[in-house]
């Protein structure tokens, strides 16, 4: 072989051993990054419970007060503040509820959620339990109202 056959195929086993060293590692992180992608589970967690206590506070269905032309979320119309109001919003089968404001308790299903209401602290019980507080507005006057919702599994 000559001198210049030797040079060129040096230089390209070069550029091939660099390509190699740059590729391989690119190709190997998309790969590995798009497994993430694929395989990762979607968990959801307590989305049934929260966009229930969501619709009951931003839904003119629900508490949240309507002058007519919009709905306000966040502000809530006292004459609406009921059981039978909240019983009627939270439709879903399982999902019970307990609404403190300015002191006064409201319950979509009080039998429910006293009976199971002490599953909650167990650490293997077929309940969900969330506890939250949210600032909202009554008559002009800021004010808390703190949440504990309870999701019964459904079997």
């Amino acid at each position: 072989m000559n001198k210049k056959a030797e040079a060129t195929v040096s230089r390209s086993l070069m550029v091939w051993l660099s390509l190699m060293f740059i590729l391989i590692p690119t190709l190997l992180g998309v790969r590995y990054i798009s497994a993430i992608g694929i395989s990762k589970h979607l968990e959801v967690g307590n989305a049934d419970i929260n966009l229930a206590i969501q619709r009951l506070f931003y839904s003119s269905d629900c508490l949240a007060f309507n002058d007519g032309f919009r709905t306000y979320p966040g502000i809530i119309d006292e004459n609406k503040l009921s059981e039978d109001r909240i019983s009627n919003c939270l439709s879903k089968k399982g999902l019970t509820m307990k609404l403190t404001i300015n002191n006064q308790p409201y319950y979509n299903d009080k039998f429910l959620f006293i009976s199971i209401s002490n599953e909650c602290p167990l650490k293997k019980s077929k309940v969900t339990c969330l506890t939250k507080e949210f600032p909202v507005i009554i008559s002009n006057k800021n004010s808390v109202a703190k949440v504990d919702a309870i999701m019964q599994e459904q079997s």
